[in-house]
């Protein structure tokens, strides 16, 4: 029983021997479970693009389209998804959609024409976006590891069609309104059945690994239920262009 509801109770107990009223006791029972149910509320939050949050790619001079032994940095644009928030204020589920096609290469250290040719080969020949249109994770367990908000998130990514378990080491923390998570994880080409290219005739070849970092912001998703109730974990709704 809440805590508030357990002391309304016995000020308000009645003479010993006495019974409250049928419709008193109902009002009182209902009220004592309504409040049991808005302190074990689950809370989701959305993520998508703002000033607080950011999936980027990031390269060495070997890595994935580094021709002519450039690094590069590719960020995502458009991405939706959502971290579900457990009573006790930890984290019990996250999920996270990227559109593939909205990847952009933005090296400052680079030509704009430069730009566009990695920006073509990453959408025909590495991602093969028509074909893959969506990167996707979805969490299955998550741990905590210490006292410091760290946490270990064992999930699915989805990536060129190919779906493998992914661990990703993250830090969730509490930022004004909503959990912040931050997660750096590295992933194998060849686990997710991407070619390896090259540029300068083979001169330059692909690293297999390449760095996927995030830094997402969530903003509450608020009841929609008709009770006012939070409503069931649900889906994300991803509209294909």
């Amino acid at each position: 029983m809440d805590p508030a509801a357990a002391r309304f109770a016995t000020t308000q107990a009645p003479p010993a021997g006495a019974r409250w009223p049928l419709g008193l006791a109902a009002i009182l029972a209902a009220t004592t479970l309504a409040g049991g149910a808005a302190t074990s509320q689950a809370k989701t939050y959305i993520l998508s693009p703002n000033d607080e949050s950011e999936i980027l790619v990031r390269t060495d001079r070997s890595g994935l389209l580094s021709f002519a032994g450039h690094r590069h940095v590719i960020r995502a644009e458009d991405f939706a998804g959502k971290i579900e928030m457990s009573p006790d204020g930890r984290p019990a589920y996250v999920e996270l959609s990227i559109v593939a096609a909205s990847l952009r290469v933005i090296d400052d250290d680079l030509d704009s024409s430069k730009v566009v040719q990695v920006q073509e080969a990453m959408e025909t020949s590495v991602l093969e976006v028509e074909h893959f249109p969506r990167i996707t994770f979805e969490s299955i367990e998550i741990e905590r590891l210490d006292d410091d908000d760290r946490y270990k998130i064992q999930g699915t990514l989805t990536l060129h069609g190919v779906s493998r378990q992914l661990e990703l080491r993250a830090t969730i923390s509490q930022e004004g309104n909503g959990p912040k998570l931050v997660a750096e994880v590295e992933v194998k080409q060849k686990d997710y059945d991407i070619d390896r290219v090259s540029g300068g005739m083979g001169a330059v070849k692909v690293k297999e690994e390449v760095k996927l970092s995030f830094t997402l912001l969530g903003v509450e998703q608020l009841a929609t239920d008709g009770d006012g109730t939070a409503p069931d974990r649900p889906h994300v709704e991803y509209q294909d262009d």
